[in-house]
This record gives C-alpha cells, structure tokens and sequence, in this order.
C-alpha cells in the first residue's frame, strides 16, 4: 500500500520494450493528458501521475520548465505538489500553504485563489482504488487508511483520521476507522494511542466521549463556593484578582488536585466562571456521579506586563498579546505559590492541569509544553493562532521558534494528558487548532483532537472541550 508499490510492479513488467510516444505504454500504463504535469512519483522509468484512479506517464516535454513552474517546495516535507487549482487552503504554517487531495496533504503554491474541491480517489495514490461499494467491509488497515475487496480486488474505503468530529447530542464513533464498533458502556478495558477500549458481546469496541445532548446544569448538587482573591504578583510589582472555584462540600481538611483555567482575548478572571461556560457545574457534576475527580479550579486574570507599562489596548497586537506570553512567569513564580499557601491542595504533575479558551488555550498549550514537569494535563479549547510560527505573519513570529519545537523532548515528562478541540464552524481561530493537531501528529506526541461538528467560536465548543478534558484528569481514567 506503500509509493514503493508502483516500483515492484513496474520492475516485474515488459522492461525491453521499446518506448513508444509515451515511455509508460512499455509498461501497460497510459499516458498522462498533456495538462496533467502533477508528478507524484519517480522512478527510473521516468515521472508518474494519477488520472481517473490510475497511474499514468508524463512525458518530459509536457513538464513545465523551473521558470514556467513554482517549486514543489512540499517535497522536503515528504509531500507531493497539490495538482489542481480548485483546492482549497486548509490550514497556514511556517513552511507554506496546505490543501488535501485525494485524502493527503499536499503543498500550494502562494498568491493563488483556491476553492474547494471534494476529495476524489484518496487511495490512488497508494496504487489502489476506491471501493465503489459503499457496505463494503474493512478487511485491511494501514497508516493510510481503510481498505476492503470488490471483485477480488484491494480497494480503500477510508482515508486515516486522527481527528473525531462530534455534535452535541451526537458521537462519531472513531473506533470505525479500525473495523470495530463503538461501545454502549463506558466500561474502561484497555487504552492505547488511539483511544479507549472496552470489550461487549466478545468483540473490542471504541469508548466516546462527549458531552451528553441532553445534559443540562445539574439541580440537585450540593452548593459550591467561588471564592475572590487578591494576591501580590511578582511580575507585576501589584495585587491582582483571581477566582477559586471549590468542589460542592469542600473540606479544609482534603487535599485536591487542581486545575488552571484561562481566559482569552478581551477577557478577564470572571469569564471562565460565568455560568454558561459550564466550569461551575460540569466538573462538579461529573465528581458527583463518580466520573471526575473533585478538583479545585483557579481562573486567573492571564495578561500581565510589567510594573510601569501603561493599559494596553486589547486586540491582535504583538503589545497585546505579549500579556499572554508573560503569565508563564506569573503562573510559577506567584500564582501557583498563593493557591498552596492559601489552600489544601495536592502538587506535583500528576495532580495539576492548565487548559484554557482561545488565547487562554494557546497560552495553556506553551505553558504545558515548556513546564512539563509542573503540569501533567493540558488542555487548549479553540486554541487561537501564534504558538507556533506563522508564514509572513507582521503580527507575531510564533511563541515556540518552529513546529518542531512544539513537543516534549523528555519522553518521561510526556503530558498524562494533552487534549486540543475546536468547532468546525469556527471563523475567529480555524485553522490553527487542526495545525496543531498536525503538528503534534508529526512530532509523535500523543494527544486527542476533537473537532465539535457546528459549533463556533463559543461556549459549545468550550464545554464539550471542558467535559471531556475533567474527564481524564488526574488518574481518572486508570479507575474506569
């Protein structure tokens, strides 16, 4: 299933023909259309193509020259040139402008208008065609996909995924992708990279979780405290606010773990404690029916400058957004100081989490990844863009210098958990979260990406985030 395929089958044809119009006749293989100058292989026959879920030969002379033609600069990446003008920009980073084609990520070139295209074929590209069947059953599964028989023939049915879409009130089951089901319980057996594992009716089935659609802010919980503090900031040279959530019967006595909750752009240490954005009542409740740990959350006002630097207006301004860069500083230096001063609570990776919203995720997802040793869980809800370096960017170069900074170098300081999501109908940061799920892919990080089906820039995509991120936290999921 692999490019070298095309390789072995060539080797086993006719090599002492002689080469016709087209040197890929010699080989049973038709010839390119002269517009099709997309090469996706080379070997030493001469440059293939795909056309109508074949491969075919593209002769020298219809190959544009380097000056008629932009470089495939993708190809340093190991990733074919996208072919077709209708593909659409899917995501920016600091190498250049991505679409997908036939289910791969492929280079654009820049200063080009692009529209979207459906996917056609994903597997011609691996030599196979698609199943034209859509009932056909998985009978194989690779890195790149799915794949089934028709006619006694391989054919791929899927493209690989490691992203999960939901909609609130729905589940994607993931587990598909695999050739299994999705569980009817959530009955822990067994986790690996992929997700977790139950066992029904003698068969491995995929555990989802995601916010229930019918769930709605609980009525019978006990009553839980948000406590204002005022604590001396280090950073600042002042006294800054922040809020404490405690669990519904808090006892003085009990340590907790506790979870770092950051705001985003515009906001303050009240926005993630707003009643809608869930933070009052999903953690409480899921502690309640046994499916969460009980947790302290702190929510404090994130951008911070030095002592003397006037109000800086809000908006995406390198000025601004350095607020966010400095609480790194903050967070260790004076505000985790004051919660274990102040209250009961346990320490240690294992037993602390940050995750925030928008410009509060992003900031999460560089505190989590540049402290590995003080946080064991991260989380980035819609995470905005500039963690890492963005193409041309005059706003900001990126606070990790390039995507292969993004990661942890110590494997044992590896996040317990780390957990990125965002809407798919989100207009303010999209692109960014999936480009940080790719990063992350290519940097052999282990993470769950969720992609929550129409929700926007708002509290349904927070909440399903937050929901399942309390979830997993603090050794939760080794008890299930």
């Amino acid at each position: 299933m692999k490019r070298t395929t095309l390789l072995s089958i060539i080797s086993t044809l006719f090599i002492n023909k002689v080469l016709g119009e087209c040197f890929s006749e010699a080989y049973d293989y038709p010839c390119c259309d002269p517009s099709n100058t997309n090469v996706l292989y080379v070997d030493s026959a001469g440059k293939w193509g795909v056309e109508n879920d074949g491969w075919c030969g593209i002769s020298e002379e219809n190959i544009p020259s380097p000056a008629e033609n932009t470089e495939c600069w993708a190809e340093n990446f190991d990733y074919p040139c996208c072919k077709k003008t209708t593909t659409k920009i899917i995501t920016i980073d600091s190498n250049g402008y991505w679409g997908i084609e036939d289910g791969e990520w492929c280079g654009l070139p820049e200063g080009t208008v692009y529209e979207k295209n459906p996917y056609l074929c994903w597997s011609a590209i691996y030599g196979t065609k698609c199943c034209e069947n859509e009932d056909t059953p998985v009978s194989y599964t690779d890195e790149f996909g799915t794949y089934g028989y028709e006619n006694g023939e391989l054919c791929g049915i899927e493209p690989a995924s490691s992203s999960t879409t939901t909609e609130t009130g729905e589940s994607n089951c993931w587990a598909e992708v695999f050739g299994y089901p999705c569980c009817t319980t959530s009955t822990n057996i067994y986790v690996d990279d992929t997700g977790r594992w139950g066992y029904i009716h003698g068969e491995w089935c995929g555990i989802v979780d995601i916010l229930p659609g019918n769930w709605s802010e609980p009525t019978d919980l006990p009553p839980l405290e948000v406590k204002k503090e005022i604590y001396s900031s280090n950073f600042s040279g002042s006294y800054r606010p922040l809020n404490v959530v405690l669990p519904p019967n808090y006892d003085k006595n009990k340590q907790c773990p506790v979870l770092y909750l950051l705001h985003g752009l515009g906001a303050n240490e009240s926005a993630m404690v707003e009643q809608f954005m869930g933070a009052l009542s999903i953690p409480a409740d899921l502690a309640n029916r046994n499916m969460a740990k009980e947790m302290i959350i702190v929510s404090p006002r994130v951008n911070i400058y030095k002592d003397g630097v006037e109000d800086v207006p809000v908006g995406f301004t390198t000025e601004y957004l350095s607020g966010f860069d400095n609480f790194i500083e903050e967070l260790v230096g004076s505000v985790m100081p004051f919660i274990k001063q102040k209250y009961n609570v346990l320490t240690g990776r294992e037993n602390t989490a940050i995750a925030g919203f928008s410009l509060g995720g992003r900031t999460a997802l560089y505190i989590g990844y540049t402290r590995p040793d003080l946080y064991g869980y991260v989380g980035g809800f819609s995470p905005a863009f500039s963690l890492t370096p963005i193409k041309d960017s005059p706003v900001y170069p990126g606070l990790f210098p390039s995507d292969k900074d993004f990661k942890i170098n110590d494997s044992d300081l590896t996040p317990l958990v780390t957990l990125i999501n965002w809407g798919d109908v989100d207009d303010i940061v999209n692109p960014y979260p999936a480009i940080y799920h790719r990063i992350l892919s290519e940097n052999n990080q282990p993470h769950i990406s969720i992609e929550v089906k129409g929700a926007h820039h708002d509290d349904k995509a927070f909440t399903v985030g937050l929901y399942i991120f309390v979830r997993t936290l603090f050794g939760q999921l080794d008890e299930e």
